[in-house]
């Protein structure tokens, strides 16, 4: 099975009865047969975008602080020109 585009391996992974084999891999030689164990938000790719989206609403600590600095920054700027602009 190629699952490469899944899972990063460089070559074809065997697979023997019993071994799990992951939705969009592709069956490279031989024949398979599966039993399907989750579809949608039950499989692995749902639970994926199910957590992202979770997650999606909240900025992390990073986003806020550089925020902050970049409303420093700005507001400095603006003091700085206004200084300048009476000074000339």
């Amino acid at each position: 099975m190629d699952q490469s585009a899944l899972t990063g391996e460089s070559l074809p992974v065997k697979k023997q009865n019993g071994d799990e084999i992951l939705s969009g891999a592709i069956c490279k030689q031989g024949e398979a047969q599966a039993i399907i164990i989750g579809t949608g938000k039950y499989s692995f790719m749902g639970k994926t975008i199910d957590l992202v989206g979770q997650h999606s609403d909240n900025t992390i600590h990073l986003q806020r602080v550089m925020g902050r600095i970049g409303l420093f920054c700005i507001c400095w700027i603006v003091v700085t020109l206004i200084v300048q602009i009476f000074v000339m």
